[in-house]
């Protein structure tokens, strides 16, 4: 099956007939966002520990900038480098001691006289300028090329440089470390570039240089053929160009390098100010035609060869600008371009990415993660006046071409009301054992609050009758009378509106009268169920604005002990907050439910996590990340047995986020999952791969990107967005249900799309292997006198998938750490040794996995029954003598008879005879 590539964008890439979506590389893009503007950058592995990392050159800053690879995230750090408004860079171990060096040109045009050559020499990592000492001028120069020429071993440098008054291209050949001019005789090249490819196969670099020679080539792209070691013009045909590129590169796979040029092939000091070109050029046998591709013409502008798809040939990363400043017809400044021209048999197509224009700056490819597939950077500014800079990072994965993962149900989507301000709770309300519907939100301007009866897949819309909400939030509960409870929340006839309906057992719900406080001005009341104290009824947590309109508006928290259907208020320490996302979740294992909650707080951002202790709620201490219009979604992703955190939302600069922050013994840390950011939208944890962990649901606005729903696949804790067709929605949510009891997890939406609003079920056509599921051990008692390899139980686990073989294994992570004592054979649990156990309770993590990558884990205990009597430790009266020290000394065979007990403690008294 053909294979196309994805790249994660800053937008949504629409790639036609494939599955998969794509971001922006948030975290580490995150990182150099007040370094973003223009300027040139260098992939090369500067610590020496085999990943690549970047050299990023920014204008507006003196140094160079280094971002060191850890595992695919990128920590800034600094260079030393002296490179005063930008520069050009590249590395080689000109010095031949096994790390990378740096020479650093610079061509700053519009008249600045701050041009330099510069030869940075790498020793233990640290940087030192050595130009002199090396034999190059420290002068005035704009593009410079490391390139072995004669093949002796070490890196030549080509450089377009300021010599005898002109700028021109000079060859410095290298011999252990000190350059020489060879007198080259090349001609001037003023803003342009230079590129070693051996395009003869002679075994020798020859060299491409363009530019502006204005008083003896004028603007050319010229080959210079090496004749051992003396370089003679090859007449090759080429258009010449300024402010360009021009880089070689074997795009036909036939052995021999050819060529993309791009740049003007006018000066701007005449009009028309500038006129862009771009060529590709196929080398056959040295000689280059013009293939007439359909690439844009560009000037001021960067291009990269790599096999983004791995087909085997290589495609091109392209930037620039279609014309310099405002010409005719109409006068207006056109945009940048950066795209990605897919090469397929010789043909290059544009592919659609939709990723930003950008000029005055670079695009490299680079696989900085080490995946196999090709990553890229982009640099630059998005207006020719240097403003609205970007400095991104994007990363790229290949999906095959597939049928789609979800389709939706246009049956449910005929039947379900369209809505936004919207809330969907789902649950088996009538105790058929399928998962039925309560939606509420607005259509047009009439709230609603319908139940939809699901039976073998097929829905039903219920007559009972309830008040119409909008905003808020809507849950079932738990069963009277063979129906579940409804707690609804949010504005009913443009009041606020909390209150909980029963049912009647006479096709009615009627409210409770819980006399809950009404909270929700705006719509900004929340309310949730959660049985906080463990008396097996649920109890309510309530928060919103009071006295929205008035001088005295607050936000309040409030929670509601429930006592066999009769609510009152007890008084709580958490946050008041309003327009909150509240979530229950025992994250600290300790048998009851903690919360987070998270939204607008008194004169701040709130995003807390409260423990329960013993109905008491404390704030944990761990610091997230403070947002509004959020979703929240507790999920034990890494499977180590506590809930981790999912989250979405805006922080108080408007700036959007989506992040997982996993629970380390209670404290919950940022994995830097590279979530793209989003608002105003819901988050979801469900296993909808099968593969025994979970995966992320994240709906909501992004930054610049619009509304989008992003599911994002859970591969032993890396995240990799998978594409779909699910429209994104606002005021609403996105959640994972299974409909059609088929143990898929399909996506329910609802709220505002592009489209306007949406209810529709997205049904999982995703045929996989099915996860064990409901692990358990047969016996988990032993006798602490059993002895030695005694069998404890046998491990049994449900599949599914019928023809799978269950393997079962020791995992570490459980609290007590008590693998040690056990060992698994076949499916049977035994104890390594009875006697060298205290009696107590044992907790082993176990891991049940199939042969087709399925895995459940779970923590089991097993108790050790306390069956050993104890040996009396001294069998008879004994005299001890004390020496003049006044010490008594008493040795281990003096008390200790032979007998032992691992768990009781021995006394016995010591008296002392005066005689």
């Amino acid at each position: 099956m053909k294979q196309k590539i994805i790249i994660t964008t800053l937008l949504i890439l629409h790639f036609f007939g494939i599955h998969g979506q794509h971001h922006n590389d948030i975290p580490n893009s995150a990182i150099m966002a007040d370094k973003a503007g223009g300027g040139t950058a260098a992939w090369a592995d500067i610590d020496g520990d085999g990943d690549t990392d970047l050299a990023f050159a920014p204008l507006d800053y003196l140094y160079l900038e280094f971002y060191v690879n850890e595992h695919g995230s990128f920590t800034a750090r600094s260079s030393g480098v002296y490179s005063p408004n930008g520069g050009n860079i590249d590395f080689a171990d000109y010095d031949s001691d096994g790390d990378l060096d740096l020479v650093v040109s610079r061509s700053q045009s519009f008249g600045t006289d701050n041009f330099y050559l510069r030869l940075y020499q790498n020793i233990n990592g640290a940087f030192s300028l050595v130009t002199d000492g090396a034999g190059l001028p420290g002068t005035e120069s704009h593009y410079a090329k490391w390139g072995d020429y004669d093949g002796d071993g070490d890196p030549d440098l080509a450089v377009i440089v300021k010599k005898l008054g002109k700028i021109r291209g000079v060859i410095y050949r290298n011999d252990a470390g000190v350059f020489t001019d060879i007198e080259a005789n090349l001609p001037e090249s003023e803003d342009g570039s230079v590129d070693w490819a051996d395009f003869d196969n002679d075994g020798d670099l020859d060299l491409l240089i363009t530019g502006d020679a204005a008083s003896s080539f004028g603007i050319h792209s010229t080959i210079f053929e090496n004749d051992e070691g003396t370089f003679v013009e090859y007449v090759a045909g080429l258009t010449g160009v300024m402010y360009s590129t021009g880089l070689w590169g074997d795009y036909d796979a036939d052995g021999d390098p050819d060529l993309v040029i791009s740049g003007s092939t006018q000066s701007l000091n005449n009009w028309p100010f500038g006129i862009a070109e771009s060529f590709i050029y196929r080398n056959d046998d040295g000689v280059f035609n013009d293939i007439s591709a359909e690439i844009d013409k560009v000037l001021f502008s960067s291009a990269d060869w790599a096999d983004m798809d791995n087909d085997g040939d290589l495609d091109l990363l392209m930037t620039g600008m279609p014309e310099f400043g405002a010409g005719p017809p109409d006068f207006e400044e056109k945009p940048s371009i950066s795209k990605i021209y897919e090469n397929n048999n010789g043909t290059f197509a544009a592919v659609a990415t939709e990723l930003p224009g950008v000029t005055y700056g670079e695009a490299l490819w680079s696989d900085y993660n080490g995946d196999n597939i090709q990553d890229f950077v982009l640099f630059g500014f998005l207006s020719q006046d240097y403003s609205n800079p970007i400095a991104s990072f994007y990363t790229s994965y290949i999906a095959p071409e597939q049928d789609p993962l979800f389709v939706k149900d246009e049956a449910s989507a005929t039947l379900f009301e369209n809505v936004f301000f919207s809330n969907a709770s789902w649950a088996d309300y009538d105790d058929d054992l399928d998962m039925d519907l309560l939606l509420t939100g607005l259509n047009g301007f009439d709230p609603i609050s319908y139940i939809y009866e699901n039976t073998g897949g097929e829905f039903v819309q219920n007559a009972l009758v309830l008040p119409g909400i909008e905003n808020g939030s809507a849950e079932w509960g738990a069963y009277t009378l063979g129906r579940r409870d409804i707690l609804l929340a949010g504005m009913h006839d443009n009041q606020e509106f909390i209150e909980v309906f029963r049912y009647n057992g006479l096709d009615t719900y009627v409210a409770a009268d819980a006399n809950l406080k009404q909270l929700g001005d705006t719509g900004s009341g929340r309310a949730t169920w959660g049985d906080i104290d463990n008396d097996d009824d649920l109890d309510i947590l309530i928060s919103g604005f009071d006295n929205f309109f008035e001088d005295n508006t607050i936000e309040e928290t409030k929670l509601y002990l429930n006592d066999g259907g009769t609510y009152t208020e007890t008084p709580t320490e958490i946050e008041p907050v309003a327009d909150a996302m509240m979530t229950w979740g025992d994250y600290d294992n300790d048998g009851d439910l903690d919360l987070v909650i998270s939204g607008d707080g008194i004169n701040k951002l709130v995003h807390k996590v409260y423990t329960n202790v013993e109905g008491v709620f404390v704030e944990n201490t761990s610091t997230l990340l403070e947002v509004f219009s959020s979703g929240e979604s507790w999920g034990d992703y890494d499977q180590d047995g506590d809930l981790d955190l999912l989250f979405n939302g805006a922080d108080i600069n408007w700036n959007y986020h989506a992040r997982i922050y996993e629970n380390i013994d209670g404290v919950f840390v940022d994995i830097n999952a590279g979530l793209i950011g989003s608002a105003s939208g819901s988050v979801d944890w469900g296993d909808f791969d099968h593969d025994g962990d979970l995966d992320a649901l994240v709906s909501g606005e992004e930054n610049d990107l619009g509304l989008r729903t992003r599911i994002y696949q859970n591969d032993e804790g890396v995240f990799t967005e998978i594409q779909t067709n699910i429209p994104g929605i606002v005021f609403g949510a996105a959640q994972w249900v299974n409909v059609g009891n088929d143990q898929d997890l399909d996506v329910f939406i609802t709220g505002f799309s592009e489209e306007g609003e949406v209810s529709e079920l997205w049904i999982n056509t995703m045929e996989t292997n099915q996860s064990p599921m409901s692990l358990e051990l047969s016996d988990n008692t032993l006798n602490q006198s059993s002895g030695n390899e005694i069998h404890v139980g046998n491990f049994s686990a449900i599949d599914l998938d019928e023809d799978d073989i269950l393997t079962f294994s020791l995992l570490d992570g459980a609290s007590e750490n008590s693998n040690e004592y056990f060992t698994i054979v076949d499916n049977g649990l035994f104890a390594k040794s009875t006697s060298l156990m205290s009696p107590g309770d044992y907790v082993i993590r176990v891991l049940a996995s199939d042969d087709n990558g399925g895995r459940i884990v779970k923590e089991l205990v097993v108790q050790i029954i306390d069956d050993v009597a104890p040996v009396p430790l001294v069998h008879s009266d004994k005299v001890f003598y004390i020496n003049q020290e006044g010490t008594l000394s008493i040795e281990a065979a003096d008390i200790d008879f032979g007998s032992y007990d691992p768990m009781n403690e021995a006394e016995f008294i010591i008296s002392i005879d005066h005689t």
